[in-house]
């Protein structure tokens, strides 16, 4: 499969580019259910901290301005997860949906 700009859709991204697992800053897998259509995300995120988010944004244009974002945060007592809107050039906000849950002990 090609995206729209014709760049090969390949099952990850990471970044530094050449980084193992261990050292990734980040690591994005995705996997596209043929029958479906659905697309589901695993996103690995190195922190240093008990008070942090995540995300991953989507725009057909390959900017910031305009995309639709899902940001996850993770906080001691509780998670939440958005899906919004940056739009503008200093990146406002607009939220379309939340979804907010107690954190699991583990």
């Amino acid at each position: 499969k090609h995206l729209s700009a014709g760049i090969p859709c390949n099952s990850s991204y990471r970044y530094p580019e050449f980084c193992s697992l261990q050292d990734c800053d980040y690591q994005i897998r995705w996997s596209v259910i043929k029958n479906t259509g659905d697309v589901y995300f695993n996103i690995i995120d190195r922190v240093d901290s008990d008070n942090y988010w995540t995300g991953i944004g989507f725009n057909t244009k390959g900017v910031m301005e305009n995309a639709e974002v899902i940001m996850a945060g993770f906080m001691p007592n509780s998670t939440f997860l958005y899906r919004t809107i940056i739009f503008g050039q200093n990146y406002s906000m607009i939220q379309l949906s939340r979804k907010s849950a107690r954190r699991r002990e583990e």
